[in-house]
Formats: C-alpha cells, sequence, structure tokens
C-alpha cells in the first residue's frame, strides 16, 4: 500500500496503560487490486475511454472475449443505439440483462435497461455473460427454460455494483487501515504494527477494523504490563524476605 500523511482519511487514538494506539483509515494511491481484474465480475463492461482495455481475456468455455470483442463492441456502441446493440449482444453475445452506461472512466453509471433513446453522455454497455450468470444464479435445470424475473433483478443488481465498484476504483476511491503506536507522553515517531489494503469506495468498515485491531494491541499491552508489575512487586518482596 502506498500512502501519504495528507492523505489520511480518518484517524482515533487509544491510550494504553504504557501506550497509545493510533487507528487510521489512509487513500491507497496506488492499489495493487484491479476490481476488473482480481474480482469475480458479473458481468462484462464495454465502455468509451473505461477499462474495455483492461478486460481479462477468456480463452476457454462460453464466455470467451477478448480485445477483438471489445473493439467489435465498442464500434458498435459508436455507431448505434442502445437498443440495437442490447439487441445484438442478446443473440450474438448470449446477455440476457443488458444495461446503458453513462459518463466516462471515474464516472461510469448504469442506466434504465428499457431505455429506447439514452439521455447524453449514453458511453457504453454493461451485461453479462453465459459464465457469469451461472456463477450468480446457478445452472438452469433445464437448458431451454429461461431465467426466472427475480434471477434477471439479481443479474441487474450484480452488474450495478461491478459498475459502482469499478467506478469507485477508477476515480482513486480506494483506502487502507493502519495501526500504530508508540510510548505515552512521547514525542518518537510512530511504530506500524499492522496495515491491510484495499478497501474499495468504504472507509468506515476499515475504520472499524483498525480501531479494533488497536484495541486488541492495547489489551495485549497492558496485560503484559500488568504482568511486569506483578513480577517486579514479587522479586521485590522476596528480596525484603516477604512471600509473594
Amino acid at each position: 500500500m502506498s500512502y501519504s500523511e495528507n492523505r489520511t482519511i480518518d484517524e482515533q487514538t487509544i491510550t494504553g496503560t504504557r501506550f497509545e494506539y493510533r487507528a487510521r483509515v489512509v487513500q491507497d494511491t496506488e492499489p495493487a487490486i484491479d476490481p476488473r481484474k482480481d474480482y469475480s465480475n458479473a458481468g462484462r463492461i464495454v465502455a468509451l475511454d473505461a477499462d474495455w482495455r483492461t478486460e481479462r481475456p477468456q480463452e476457454d468455455g462460453p464466455d470467451r472475449y477478448s480485445r477483438a470483442n471489445a473493439a467489435s463492441i465498442l464500434d458498435a456502441i459508436q455507431d448505434h443505439s442502445f437498443p440495437v446493440v442490447s439487441r445484438w449482444l442478446r443473440v450474438f453475445h448470449g446477455a440476457t440483462v443488458v444495461l446503458p452506461l453513462y459518463g466516462l472512466l471515474n464516472g461510469l453509471q448504469a442506466g434504465d435497461p428499457d431505455a429506447q433513446d439514452p439521455a447524453d453522455g449514453y458511453s457504453g454497455v454493461t451485461f453479462d455473460t453465459p459464465d457469469s450468470r451461472v456463477e450468480i444464479c446457478g445452472d438452469l435445470i433445464d437448458p431451454s427454460a429461461r431465467y426466472s424475473s427475480k434471477d434477471l433483478a439479481q443479474i441487474t443488481r450484480a452488474l450495478v455494483a461491478d459498475v459502482d465498484t469499478y467506478t469507485e476504483w477508477a476515480a482513486g476511491n480506494v483506502y487502507g487501515w493502519i495501526v500504530e503506536r508508540r510510548p505515552l507522553d512521547s514525542n518518537d515517531e510512530w511504530e506500524e504494527l499492522e496495515s491491510v489494503c484495499g478497501y474499495i469506495g468504504e472507509t468506515e468498515y476499515p475504520m472499524s477494523e483498525a480501531v479494533s485491531t488497536a484495541e486488541s494491541y492495547r489489551t495485549e499491552d497492558d496485560q503484559a504490563a500488568t504482568d511486569d508489575a506483578a513480577e517486579i512487586e514479587s522479586l521485590r518482596l522476596s528480596e525484603l524476605g516477604l512471600p509473594a
């Protein structure tokens, strides 16, 4: 995780017996994770100036996909209306849900799948594939059967969530948490104890994880301080010839 002090989003300080602890949420300026490559996605995103260039090719199976596929779909988006592209994807790419996308790169938003004449800003599509449908809904018992309205709604939600995740990532809204400590009443540098990165578009959950981790370190260190004090007292009494 790469970050700088001025990228701290939130922080809390916890005071223990011997140390103070700092739980911080920071912006990850060079995230190692790419949701379009490293996550299991509900479908494909093909949009002007977006991540169709980075889609990972799948060489086997019914969901085989390549940059050539993406380029041909992009051409269709540029040359035809959304309803035409939607029908084409259903026939030739096996899609059951196709959503129009609006915006560019770090501001994509999924629109109404029933849009007949999308508003200005129409810039792409997201759609499910045979493989992604199976992962979301499971195999159909009867291959000739159609997915239910409940299944289609579930696929739609998954596609929208994918677009939202991608947009947050592309906008740089990726975060991590760090837990640090230093001796009480000290101006020493903070000592990093633990950190985790890769939280896309959320800061509350990583903050809660950081605080929980800091509390665990505080409890452990406080117990060690108590044990040390008990041992010192036992040695003192022993030196005085008194029972511990």
